[in-house]
């Protein structure tokens, strides 16, 4: 198997963090679907390279959403840079709308404090660390 997805602790906010990795490229993702930091690289070509050149992203999260319609559509949004005061003002005028459902829709910040709920109501067991996350889910998982 050349694609694989996989699953670490975020180096910003120690939740986990799938890893979306391509072997035969030498290329990754990493996404933080609780901070929302992203971590990539990629080969691109350039007009100034011979080949393929080597790039290497990373941006710090500083939050993520979820909001579902009514109709069950969703949409999912990493924050790499902090919510303004007129984005949360926004967020707050959708979750006081009927077309949103609350149940499943959240808003969480991320600080160095950690995580904030502003809005909705993130899943369960949103906030469990990677290390909770792989006892409770995959206590098969033997460490190395």
């Amino acid at each position: 198997m050349t694609q694989a997805q996989l699953q670490m602790e975020c180096k910003q906010c120690g939740c986990p963090a799938d890893i979306n990795n391509d072997s035969t490229k030498d290329e990754f993702d990493i996404n933080c679907g609780r901070c929302g930091s992203h971590h990539s690289q990629k080969y691109e070509h350039t007009l100034v390279s011979i080949g393929p050149m080597k790039v290497e992203k990373e941006l710090d999260g500083y939050g993520v959403s979820r909001v579902t319609m009514l109709d069950g559509i969703s949409q999912n949004t990493h924050y790499t840079d902090p919510l303004t005061e007129d984005q949360i003002n926004i967020y707050q005028s959708m979750f006081n709308s009927p077309h949103i459902l609350n149940d499943q829709s959240y808003v969480v910040i991320y600080t160095p404090d950690g995580h904030k709920t502003l809005f909705g109501n993130p899943p369960k067991d949103f906030f469990l660390s990677y290390q909770e996350y792989i006892k409770k889910y995959h206590s098969e998982v033997i460490d190395s």
